[in-house]
């Protein structure tokens, strides 16, 4: 029994130390985890002290989808496109480097008349944050989830915070 336990343990070590190898490295910023997914809005935050996140049960929730050099998504009542460009530190970067998102040009479809409740709250919040010229910080943390913060000098900056899909 105790040359079984021994055996086990050994087995085990080994496995765990095979998890670490060198030769694995580190998880690529940015592409793998960020293009090629679709992520909802799960809270849009804008004042510390008004309501931020999206209902569960909106009928339509804001997404986004990002590319290289591109965003395509809703706003939660009307399609939109964004050229974007990335940077690190002060240098032009790709997606899988940037920590910075420069929306360069953006065009949100006209808000339809039948854009209510949530969904209105989302598409007045998003068309402001979404402008021409807007910096966002961007950061995946380990839930999954992305969050773009506005980068302004304000403590509470503005954010939207997503899960992907």
């Amino acid at each position: 029994m105790k040359r079984l336990l021994t055996a086990v343990m050994l087995v085990a070590t080994v496995g765990l130390s095979a998890c670490g190898s060198e030769d694995e490295g580190p998880t690529p910023r940015g592409d793998e985890r960020i293009v090629g997914k679709d992520w909802q809005v799960v809270a849009i935050y804008t004042k510390p002290d008004e309501p931020s996140a999206i209902p569960q049960n909106a009928v339509s929730v804001p997404q986004m989808s990002f590319g290289e050099s591109s965003i395509v998504g809703s706003t939660g009542c009307s399609p939109f496109q964004a050229k974007v460009s990335y940077t690190e530190g002060e240098e032009a970067a790709n997606i899988r480097d940037a920590d910075l998102m420069t929306i360069d040009k953006v065009r949100i479809d006209t808000r339809p008349d039948d854009c209510t409740g949530s969904a209105l709250w989302a598409d007045n919040l998003l068309r402001n944050l979404l402008a021409e010229e807007h910096k966002f910080e961007m950061r995946l943390n380990p839930n999954n989830q992305l969050v773009l913060t506005l980068d302004t000098a304000e403590v509470d900056s503005p954010a939207i915070r997503m899960v992907s899909l």
